[in-house]
């Protein structure tokens, strides 16, 4: 009986794992491990030499999926967004390599949405736009 437990238990702690890789092939836009035919899902994660992360982020089914953060080589955020179905979605936020804001951007389904923010060195706005489907509305 102590086996069988043990033996579930760690069934489900290793089905319960995200894998991690460090590359991926594209084939047609989807992502797929090296010799592999399904789509991967775990987390991509990339890092400078010195073994500070550059990029992190999950796929699902070859694709994209969930909050995506690239870092400059400084540590400082470069730019974070979500993506849902390999698509941008949500909020999307750059950065220079002093933590300075340059720019927001707003998606739905992979289409330019909402309000579009862009910065001056100093912190000022530079320039706003805002989309509806994609299209430029003001």
């Amino acid at each position: 009986m102590k086996n069988t437990i043990l033996i579930l238990i760690s069934l489900l702690f290793l089905t319960g794992c995200e894998k991690e890789v460090t590359s991926l092939q594209d084939r047609g836009g989807v992502k797929y491990e090296i010799n592999s035919e399904v789509g991967f899902t775990g987390r991509l994660v990339k890092k400078y030499r010195n073994e500070q992360k550059k990029l992190e982020g999950n796929y699902k089914d070859g694709k994209e999926e969930g909050l995506w953060t690239e870092w400059h080589k400084n540590g400082q955020k470069e730019w974070e967004g979500n993506y849902k179905d390999g698509k941008e979605d949500g909020l999307f936020t750059m950065w220079d390599e002093n933590g300075q804001k340059k720019r927001e951007e707003n998606w739905k389904d992979g289409n330019r949405e909402g309000l579009w923010t862009r910065w001056d060195k100093e912190g000022n706005v530079t320039k706003t736009e805002t989309w509806k489907d994609g299209e430029l509305v003001k």
